[in-house]
């Protein structure tokens, strides 16, 4: 007689309230849920070459879309709609317009009382004290907000 053994992994999901995150696995045919502690991070760092000359004055992630949003609206959004409410928001290039737009509420300010959208401009926090060099290098200066938030699962969108 042979065991067979199966691991299967669903996709995270919010629930019916939109405010908790499951993860569902089935391990060994036996169901777990567990509820998990999601911290998201958008990159809105860079200069938006490709979108140029709309992205002369702001960056990408702030270029106007559709009257009163933004290009980062999108992933804010779908964020939000996904039950993910603890967000960072990484700003370095001619960030004003798009932390004028932040600090606005947006579209989500209403959604977001509750939790947080922090926008965090680049710290300087490694040894050649340098602006972000890129996408690693963005949640490598920030390694200490998600060790002080503790969470089970970190997600990483670009905003652009």
């Amino acid at each position: 007689m042979t065991a067979t053994s199966s691991l299967s992994l669903t996709a995270i999901s919010s629930s019916t309230a939109g405010r908790t995150i499951y993860v569902s696995s089935n391990i060994f045919g036996q169901g777990v849920h567990r509820q998990l502690k999601v911290l998201a991070f958008v990159l809105a760092c860079g200069e938006g070459t490709g979108l140029y000359p709309l992205t002369r004055d702001r960056p990408e992630p702030a270029v106007p879309f559709g009257g009163k949003y933004r290009i980062v609206d999108f992933v804010l959004s779908n964020l939000v709609n996904s039950g993910i409410y603890s967000i960072y928001v990484l700003v370095q290039f001619r960030s004003q317009s798009l932390l004028q737009h932040l600090s606005d509420g947006g579209q989500l300010g209403s959604i977001l009382k509750s939790k947080f959208l922090v926008p965090v401009p680049a710290q300087m926090r490694t040894a050649g004290k340098e602006w972000y060099r890129g996408t690693a290098d963005a949640m490598h200066q920030n390694l200490n907000l998600i060790e002080q938030s503790s969470p089970d699962v970190v997600a990483v969108f670009g905003a652009d």
